[in-house]
């Protein structure tokens, strides 16, 4: 493997999970700013990260994991129609 491919690889999981953390958002009919809020960060900078356009920081990742995983619990179903 070249450092190249774990680099695409990394993208490409950055992309999925801010697809997924997308995902289990609306599921739970939550904005960006109530998920912002709980994470401490802004809308726009969530937004971002859910399009895998930037990630977050080790911090800011596991802060934002956290309100996956609590929006998980509530029992909502996540609509993943969209998959690949």
């Amino acid at each position: 493997m070249t450092v190249y491919s774990d680099l695409a690889k990394l993208a490409d999981m950055q992309h999925e999970l801010g697809r997924l953390a997308r995902a289990v958002r609306l599921s739970n009919r939550r904005s960006l700013a109530d998920v912002a809020r709980l994470v401490g960060t802004d809308p726009a900078t969530l937004s971002r990260w859910e399009r895998g356009k930037t990630a977050p920081g080790l911090d800011d990742a596991l802060k934002w994991l956290g309100a996956i995983v609590d929006m998980l619990a509530e029992g909502k179903e996540v609509a993943t129609a969209d998959r690949r």
